[in-house]
């Protein structure tokens, strides 16, 4: 008997805190989307590790996340807002830990204009930088465009 109310107990508990992750879980989302990975880590650090898959599966079928549609979203970002190269972007979506397959396969099937991108910071730093093009060209590479694009787009510029 006594074992019985120690379980509902535990049962209780869990489906208490499954809720309230998914509470929590919902305003995060509701501010700006995250990777499965980031929603698993926020849950087990404030929920325990017992329910994040339940979770992580719950806001799957809801279409809440969506790593696929988050690498979309956020390289869509970068390339229009905060230009810096693809070997950049890869190591920052790497690092929100998004599996490298997912990464590969979005920049394999999603061409994206380095050049465009470099002339675009170019055009925005060519005031402060004047004609340093050695300081303009390490501020790229710094950003992580490729030297061989920016060499040719600089060329191009000046």
């Amino acid at each position: 008997m006594k074992n019985k109310k120690i379980r509902d107990n535990e049962d209780n508990d869990r489906e208490g805190r499954l809720k309230s992750a998914l509470s929590y879980c919902y305003r995060l989302l509701n501010y700006k989307p995250y990777t499965e990975s980031e929603i698993a880590n926020k849950i087990a650090a404030k929920f325990g590790e017992d329910i994040v898959d339940d979770v992580v599966l719950s806001l799957k079928n809801a279409k809440l996340i969506d790593d696929q549609l988050y690498i979309k979203l956020w390289v869509t970002s970068r390339v229009n807002s905060h230009p810096e190269g693809i070997s950049v972007m890869k190591y920052k979506l790497r690092n929100k830990g998004i599996p490298e397959q997912l990464i590969e396969e979005y920049f394999s099937k999603n061409e994206i204009d380095e050049s465009d991108m470099v002339r675009r910071v170019i055009d925005k730093k060519r005031k402060h930088y004047g004609a340093e093009k050695n300081k303009l060209y390490r501020y790229l590479l710094q950003k992580g465009f490729r030297s061989e694009v920016i060499s040719r787009v600089i060329k191009e510029c000046f």
